[in-house]
């Protein structure tokens, strides 16, 4: 039982300080005050370097699309990331689908694309969700948000319009875009049926 250096009480194990007011330190408790500095010090080392580790993702772009990046910077995984880069990359080398905007509906992440054209221009949605990092882009072809308004107005078109609807005494009601393979096809709407409007000889064809 150790005992007061000031009076010489007797201290009971365990007690911090004497009846005369002096406080007792006991070895361990200097073993314990290092061992509590070194676990603070590493715990300071690692939140040093969490805050390093993203400072330098948030510095860094690693991605053509700039809400891919920001995603990044947020600390989205690199692998889910990855998949969506890849496959806006095939729909605009197969479509030729532009990035346009997007929207979050839990858990899809909704990509809107744009592709222009001589004649017109179409907007089309694509589909990642967020759920798993290894799931695809997905075109949404039911989608297709078209603007004739450059074909309607073009004087070559309204003329073999009238000249159909003449050949076929039906009327003409309006455009619509089908997609085949990787192709944005036109169709013109009549009474009777749909015709492909060929852009290259400005014709329709059945």
């Amino acid at each position: 039982m150790p005992t007061c250096p000031n009076c010489g009480s007797y201290i009971p194990l365990g007690n911090h300080s004497c009846s005369c007011g002096t406080t007792i330190r006991y070895d361990d408790d200097d073993e314990d005050y290092e061992e509590q500095s070194r676990r603070a010090s590493h715990a300071e080392a690692l939140i040093w370097l969490k805050k390093q580790a993203e400072a330098k993702r948030r510095s860094e772009n690693p991605y053509d699309n700039d809400l891919l990046n920001e995603l990044h910077h947020e600390g989205a995984p690199s692998k889910m990331l990855d998949k969506m880069s890849e496959g806006l990359w095939l729909l605009n080398n197969n479509y030729g689908l532009e990035w346009d905007d997007y929207e979050f509906l839990d858990p899809l992440l909704i990509f809107i694309l744009k592709k222009h054209h001589d004649y017109f221009d179409v907007k089309i949605r694509a589909k990642y969700n967020v759920e798993s990092v290894y799931n695809e882009v997905v075109l949404l072809e039911d989608t297709i948000i078209p603007d004739f308004t450059r074909l309607y107005s073009n004087d070559q078109f309204k003329k073999i319009v009238r000249e159909m609807e003449e050949k076929t005494d039906s009327k003409f009601h309006f455009c619509r875009v089908v997609i085949i393979g990787y192709e944005f096809m036109v169709s013109a709407v009549f009474d009777d049926r749909g015709y492909i409007v060929d852009f290259e000889n400005m014709r329709l064809v059945e």
